[in-house]
């Protein structure tokens, strides 16, 4: 679903220019330009957002998938299983944004998904999984001690290799200050998506997962219709950390104009008007997390299950 605002009134006639700025305050020569929504247009001034729930909004999915699963002998099998596959969409998000009943306009513009195509954050080009499962006999002797401590071993492995996913990137007032947009939440007054709008859609990249969990486990009778079960588990072993959330605020803007002949300015900066920059550092890690207990780093456990 997505979110139409039919409060907000038509954009302007007039095309503004945004002049981008380096990191030193000092035009690139670049601009950004766009109508805007402006308050002034507003259909009843006595209201922010009057929200229409749409079926708006479009998604695309190609993929292949692979998967071979063999026994090799009595004591291995194993399974391989690949897909290539590639998401676009119109700024659907990770699909949290595609449910909502509230909240802010989907989109740069007003009711035009279209202009928003592009891979989605749901895009991971590549995934490979693997798993194993080995019960070797390690000695032919039927022996109590056999039995217990050298024989009935189980090791399980999973094999995990996928595709870093696309990531937003934001750009937002540092100065509300003299501002014509009925919100100034966003460039054009929408108040919708704050995502760089000259840039790519979701233009950051969140990193690659490489993942090895493994278990060794033993198991022992008890009578006919009991077992316990030694379980020994590693997740991640080689502790290879994927980042699942990045810093996205990548730009600010400010007029430094007035609010009947504005100036806009963008920078790459925490301000677009300080003195000194302060860069914005969008892509950085800012989170690792991970199920079930809020990461993905090494973890390691040992268990018992009892089975009657």
């Amino acid at each position: 679903m997505t979110l139409r605002d039919i409060n907000i009134g038509p954009l302007s006639s007039q095309v503004y220019n945004f002049t981008i700025l380096d990191s030193s305050y000092k035009p690139t020569g670049q601009f950004y330009s766009t109508p805007l929504y402006l308050l002034s247009n507003r259909v009843d001034s006595r209201y922010g957002h009057i929200m229409q729930v749409e079926n708006g909004g479009k998604q695309w999915y190609d993929g292949l998938a692979v998967h071979l699963n063999q026994r090799f002998t009595g004591t291995f099998s194993g399974t391989v299983s690949y897909t290539w596959s590639h998401e676009l969409d119109e700024n659907q998000g990770a699909g949290s944004s595609a449910y909502s009943f509230y909240g802010s306009p989907n989109g740069l513009y007003n009711g035009s998904y279209s202009l928003d195509k592009a891979s989605g954050q749901l895009d991971q080009r590549q995934r490979f999984v693997g798993t194993f499962i080995a019960r070797p006999r390690f000695v032919k002797s039927d022996s109590a001690f056999a039995r217990i401590f050298i024989n009935g071993w189980e090791w399980n492995g999973l094999l995990t290799l996928a595709s870093g996913r696309p990531y937003y990137e934001t750009v937002s007032f540092s100065s509300t200050s003299n501002l014509p947009q009925a919100f100034t939440t966003t460039l054009d007054g929408l108040g919708g998506d704050n995502r760089v709008p000259w840039l790519p859609n979701d233009p950051l990249r969140l990193d690659p997962i490489t993942r090895f969990d493994t278990r060794l486990a033993k198991s022992f009778r008890i009578g006919e219709r009991m077992s316990i079960s030694l379980l020994f588990e590693v997740f991640n072993l080689t502790n290879t950390v994927a980042t699942t959330g990045v810093s996205t605020p990548g730009f600010t803007a400010a007029n430094t104009g007035t609010a009947t002949a504005p100036n806009f300015v963008i920078a790459p900066c925490a301000s677009a008007t300080a003195t000194v920059c302060a860069p914005e550092t969008p892509g950085l890690r800012t989170a690792t997390a991970g199920f079930p207990d809020g990461t993905n780093a090494r973890r390691a456990e040992a268990g018992v299950r009892f089975v009657f």
